[in-house]
């Protein structure tokens, strides 16, 4: 969804300006999105839960993001919806790759 095609984004706008390090690390960013986006439709019984061979950028540009993910109801808590923040360790020796991690070329 929109949280996958901003990063899209983002990977495209950080190109034009010449900044293959960020546009490197907006696509990694991109993946674990695609990832978390493909968890939540298997949580959701959803068949197949991976349902896109190619992500598709549904926003011009990253400034976009914002009114769309609010129109979307993610920015308008209402009684139900809201969560309080709870930090996330990444420090689980399971987790890998706790940093943008490239190799040299």
């Amino acid at each position: 969804g929109v949280f996958d095609s901003a990063f899209l984004a983002a990977i495209h706008e950080f190109a034009s300006m010449g900044q293959p390090v960020l546009a490197r690390i907006a696509g990694q960013i991109a993946t674990v999105e695609a990832e978390h986006r493909a968890l939540g439709r298997y949580i959701g019984g959803l068949i197949p839960a991976d349902n896109w061979a190619f992500s598709p950028v549904l926003i011009p540009s990253v400034g976009a993001a914002p009114a769309i993910v609010k129109q979307a109801g993610y920015l308008s808590p209402t009684k139900g919806n809201s969560y309080t923040y709870h930090q996330v360790s990444t420090a689980d020796e399971g987790v890998m790759y706790r940093e943008p991690y490239a190799v040299g070329c």
